[in-house]
């Protein structure tokens, strides 16, 4: 169910497999997982940028990459940097205090951009395929 674009689930919690992991017991511990789902017209790789493979990347996309200057560089790390409006994720990333993760991905995917949506959003990839 959706509210004002916002996933929401309500019913039984040990009927939905990522609410089941997010309920069970863990030690004392003083890190929260964030995750930030923008759908729409949001631009990952001008967002988190990876200067790595800045130029096979500028020659796929000159007209729409951001310009390599303007790039925030992140401490400990010459192949990633930000947008230059997340001054400040950069701050809590040189300070150790947030961490990025990329390429994830689940077994066998099928590329289908909805239902990896689905197994985003529900933690499991026991969704069924679409048939057609």
């Amino acid at each position: 169910m959706m509210i004002k674009g916002i996933p929401v689930y309500a019913g039984d919690a040990n009927l939905h497999p990522l609410l089941q992991a997010l309920s069970m017991p863990t030690a004392n511990c003083d890190r929260v997982l964030v995750i930030i789902q923008m759908n729409g017209g949001n631009d990952g790789l001008n967002m988190v940028v990876p200067l790595d493979r800045y130029t096979e990347l500028s020659n796929a996309r000159a007209s729409i990459l951001l310009p390599q200057a303007s790039v925030l560089p992140l401490t400990g790390t010459s192949t990633t940097g930000l947008h230059p409006s997340m001054t400040g994720l950069k701050s809590l990333f040189d300070a150790g205090k947030v961490n990025l993760v990329q390429g994830v991905t689940y077994p066998n995917p099928n590329f289908s951009h909805f239902q990896a949506q689905d197994i985003w959003f529900t933690g499991s990839t026991a969704i069924p395929s679409p048939s057609t």
